[in-house]
């Protein structure tokens, strides 16, 4: 489709209320796969880590590309502090998890290990 020179973005306000709820849904996502889906795949698969903080850990230490809780709060929950777009990447992340499995957990828990000078 080819565009004219009148073409143009058009752009509106979007209301609170509806960036909230898209934020809830996105953490709702989050919580499904950091919580639910990918212990359980983690069990059945025989991860190297499986238990849901552990996972947590290597998106957000990816995420940092350092401790994360050199970054955020270790009072509040780390997902409630993210930024719209550290959100998107965690889930980018997680939902990658879910489809390589294995191989790239283990690779993120080294790194995340390496970033906390375990290893």
């Amino acid at each position: 489709m080819a565009y004219s020179k009148t073409d143009y973005l058009q752009v509106r306000p979007v209301p609170f209320e509806a960036l909230k709820s898209h934020r809830q849904l996105l953490e709702r996502w989050y919580l499904l796969l950091a919580r639910e889906r990918l212990p359980q795949q983690a069990q059945v698969e025989q991860w190297p880590i499986q238990e849901d903080h552990c996972l947590q850990r290597v998106v957000l230490d990816d995420l940092f590309q350092d401790c994360w809780y050199n970054h955020l709060s270790r009072s509040k929950p780390a997902y409630c502090q993210l930024d719209n777009l550290q959100l998107g990447q965690s889930l980018q992340l997680l939902s990658r998890m879910e489809r390589e499995g294995e191989p790239l957990v283990a690779a993120l828990n080294v790194s995340s290990l390496t970033f906390r000078g375990k290893i």
